[in-house]
This record gives C-alpha cells, sequence and structure tokens, in this order.
C-alpha cells in the first residue's frame, strides 16, 4: 500500500524541555514533573499537550476572558477607555 493523500495523519512534533535548577539533583525531578503534566494529568486531551497542563490551561485562558481596557484621564478629567492597554 502506498502513500494516500486523502488519508489525514498526524506526526506528533518533538518537544525539548530544558529544566534549569539551582541543585542539579533536582532536574530530573523537575523534567519528570513537567512530563506527568503533560502527559497524564491533561487526561481529558487524547494526545499529550505540547506544554505541561498549567501552563497549556494558562495559554488557552485568552479565548475565555475578555482584554481588560485601561482607564485613561485626559487634559479635561475625562476618562475614556484605550483599546491598546497604554
Amino acid at each position: 500500500m502506498g502513500p494516500s493523500p486523502e488519508v489525514m495523519a498526524w506526526n506528533p512534533g518533538i518537544v525539548e524541555m530544558t529544566v534549569v535548577c539551582a541543585d542539579p539533583n533536582e532536574a530530573q525531578t523537575y523534567a519528570v514533573l513537567a512530563n506527568e503534566l503533560r502527559h497524564h494529568f491533561a487526561s481529558h486531551y487524547a494526545q499529550p499537550t505540547v506544554l505541561p497542563l498549567p501552563l497549556h490551561l494558562a495559554a488557552l485562558l485568552g479565548e475565555y476572558v475578555l482584554p481588560l481596557n485601561t482607564i485613561i484621564k485626559g487634559a479635561d478629567d475625562e476618562e475614556f477607555y484605550a483599546e491598546d492597554g497604554r
């Protein structure tokens, strides 16, 4: 059977984690923790997430929370909302 361009496929990407710790003995512990948070704690996803679950959910937070506008007082003390957050 040869390649079939009509069939959808998914190729997992390679994930590289760099763990920086003051104590080198803790690096493996933190790497295992991050990997467990990708695989087992994200059980409602079919595949492991690229980021550990807390970071994955934080990245998705922007889809569910409306951006906050900044209140700026003008020269005549009139308040208005800045659209760009400045």
